[in-house]
């Protein structure tokens, strides 16, 4: 394996267990909650052109909550995304299952590192 394609996994993974974790927390935490975390990282509105990401947070919780209809209706690209992260989810959750189950673990030393500080 390249080293390329090490780093790329290792930034795959990582990225994935973020994404992992918001899924959970629209699973988890209440709407309210949610709805006032998504309030901090607001950016401000860009004339009269909509953004595309504009209720996506309300259309994750509508999924969350079993309502597709709802969610397309308050923005048309959330079941669309919603369904790449678990679909990304699945698949990072497949590949460590078969490199567990090839008895080679993903362990840093297996991407080159040898614990050593190089300067």
């Amino acid at each position: 394996m390249t080293e390329t394609r090490r780093a790329f996994i290792v930034v795959w993974l990582i990225l994935s267990v973020g994404a992992a974790a918001i899924l959970s927390a629209f699973l988890v935490l209440p709407e309210e909650t949610i709805l006032g975390l998504s309030q901090r990282g607001r950016l401000p509105s860009h004339g009269d052109s909509p953004c595309p990401f504009c209720g996506m947070t309300r259309g994750f919780l509508a999924i969350s909550n079993g309502d597709a209809g709802r969610a397309v209706s308050i923005n048309r690209g959330a079941v669309p995304l919603f369904a790449g992260f678990v679909l990304n989810e699945v698949l990072a959750v497949l590949y460590l299952a078969r490199r567990m189950r090839a008895s080679r673990p993903f362990r840093l030393r297996t991407l080159g590192y040898d614990g050593r500080v190089h300067c």
